[in-house]
């Protein structure tokens, strides 16, 4: 997933917000954490530092099964589809917004969706269960344990003030890869995605250039790196880098090979805004309760 959001913030609030979003999505800790995490993300991101009641609260409202508070689960239960469901849900995605989520490598019925969903948790067990022993801790299974693996990862920093400890999100934790044992496709992934991250901005930039949510949108833009440099302000080393970022998803194609394009020559930018509609979704992102949202598109 890819995400651009704005680096300006005036008030803690937003730089909490920016800081959770850096966390999760530039520095990638989102895909190393469990699931449940996100709660606690949440919390310390519109809340900041936290002692263990303050967060416990947070627990009982927005887990299943929150009465337990910290011996709440921390894996929600393995979806279990009927017949009914799974085929309703086809059915909604063939004719909704996004029929790009079933392809044909998709299961047929439920049962294969089943299998599939427990192969995914099983897998997702293993890779947890893995870090946590690298980690020296017990496996995730509880909400405490949640908290216990963040703070082992260096995301969530416990510190003391005053008799109180209280818990804060960690603006200097290492990437996933230095703290983690990542296989080498994994780091080889997390290098690739924070070089997009880094050029996302501009691809977000160049994307607006073709008014995605204007009626008389155009298909195609005649360029040169050197024009849209100018359009952006930017550079054109960065413009071409945004430009390839576009390519890798698929819905922008180009009339010449970019990487080797001298920056004044003349080329097609071309988008496909089915493939675009099925491939990036608008998303508007408000953090540290600002109403003024951040239009940005998610790949």
């Amino acid at each position: 997933m890819l995400v651009h959001f704005s680096d300006e913030a005036a008030s803690p609030a937003e730089k909490r917000g920016l800081l959770t979003q850096d966390l999760c999505f530039g520095r990638g800790w989102l895909r190393y954490l469990p699931p449940a995490s996100i709660l606690f993300m949440g919390a310390l991101a519109n809340q900041g530092p936290l002692n263990k009641v303050d967060l416990g609260d947070w627990i009982r409202a927005g887990c299943r099964d929150g009465e337990r508070g910290w011996d709440a689960e921390a894996w929600d239960p393995v979806k279990v589809w009927t017949d009914e469901e799974w085929q309703q849900a086809r059915d909604a995605e063939e004719h909704g917004p996004f029929p790009f989520a079933f392809g044909p490598d998709d299961p047929a019925d439920a049962a294969g969706a089943n299998a599939e969903e427990i192969e995914d948790r099983e897998r997702e067990l293993a890779r947890s269960d893995a870090y946590s022993q690298a980690l020296g801790i017990a496996p995730v299974r509880t909400m405490a344990d949640v908290l216990r693996y963040m703070i082992a990862c260096g995301v969530v920093i416990e510190r003391t003030e005053g008799e109180d400890v209280v818990y804060d999100l960690n603006p200097d934790v290492e990437l996933p890869a230095e703290v983690l044992p990542l296989s080498d496709e994994d780091r080889a992934r997390e290098d690739s995605l924070r070089w997009q991250d880094v050029h996302e901005a501009t691809a977000q930039s160049i994307i607006r250039l073709f008014d995605p949510d204007g009626e008389d949108r155009p298909e195609r833009k005649r360029t040169s790196l050197t024009r849209l440099a100018r359009e952006l302000d930017s550079d054109f080393e960065s413009v071409r880098a945004g430009v390839l970022n576009l390519l890798d998803e698929g819905d922008f194609t180009t009339t010449i090979d970019i990487e080797d394009a001298a920056p004044p020559q003349v080329f097609e930018l071309v988008v496909d805004w089915e493939r675009f509609a099925a491939t990036r979704i608008s998303l508007r992102f408000a953090v540290g309760g600002n109403d003024e949202p951040d239009d940005s598109v998610v790949s």
